[in-house]
């Protein structure tokens, strides 16, 4: 290992210290994230984070786009819908790195309608105590394939800059990972997406009880927990509502 990246944010878990140990161990260089790109040949790391202050400490993830040619990963750590939501730029991407193991925390369809992924890789524990990844999570994701840790073991995704393959140690439970595409999405509770609610064709945002929030397409939907995370979205308030 020759450098790390990271936040900077540190912690006092016992996983954090294992980490730091294993950092100094090495003696590599150490890099706190701060929007870098690097390149190799044809192949570009463009790092999405820097400077900026959360409330919660999965969203100091260090986010950071591949670019090998015509194929893109983007890698979201266990950031959640407030980076989602400020990440500039182009963070399109064939393969995406589901944020937060599937938590109903991240993968805002606005983010998702961003991103527009051809695969998404979930990586989960089995039988882990949160549930991940959600139902909800799975929902949003109809229409991509996607594969997970707990299901499908160690996934391999290769690729030459023009196409890409994917290895998957299990195979066989492919079938099972989405939603069949006749099946309608179940309905989302309020709670569990944001306080506010708004349009990827519009740039509005409402109290969910609103009229106009109401007939927002299920899969135009993006949520906000706060008013702040809306504004830096660059949506406003509806007029109606007043949220």
């Amino acid at each position: 290992m020759e450098k790390v990246i990271d936040s900077g944010e540190s912690a006092t878990s016992k996983i954090y210290s294992t980490y730091e140990a294993s950092v100094k161990a090495e003696s590599c260089t150490y890099e706190q994230d701060n929007y870098q790109s690097y390149t190799w040949g044809n192949t570009a790391l463009q790092i999405y984070t820097g400077d900026q202050t959360w409330n919660d400490v999965n969203d100091y993830s260090v986010v950071c786009r591949l670019d090998t040619g015509d194929i893109e990963f983007l890698f979201t750590g266990d950031a959640e819908t407030p980076v989602e939501a400020g990440l500039k730029g182009d963070i399109s991407a064939e393969i995406l790195k589901v944020g937060h193991h599937g938590s109903t925390s991240s993968t805002s369809l606005g983010f998702l309608n961003r991103v527009n992924p051809e695969v998404a890789v979930i990586s989960v524990g089995a039988g882990n105590t949160y549930g991940h990844p959600a139902p909800e999570t799975i929902s949003k994701l109809q229409g991509v394939k996607v594969y997970r840790t707990d299901l499908n073991g160690n996934i391999v995704v290769s690729t030459d800059g023009k196409a890409y393959s994917v290895t998957a140690q299990n195979t066989a439970a492919e079938a099972t990972l989405k939603p069949k595409p006749e099946e309608t999405p179940p309905p989302l509770s309020v709670a569990s997406q944001g306080a506010y609610i708004g349009s990827v064709k519009s740039d509005k945002y409402h109290l969910p009880s609103c009229r106009y929030a109401k007939a927002i397409d299920w899969a135009n939907e993006i949520w906000f927990q706060t008013k702040e995370e809306a504004a830096i979205a660059g949506y406003k308030s509806c007029g109606v509502c007043n949220p």
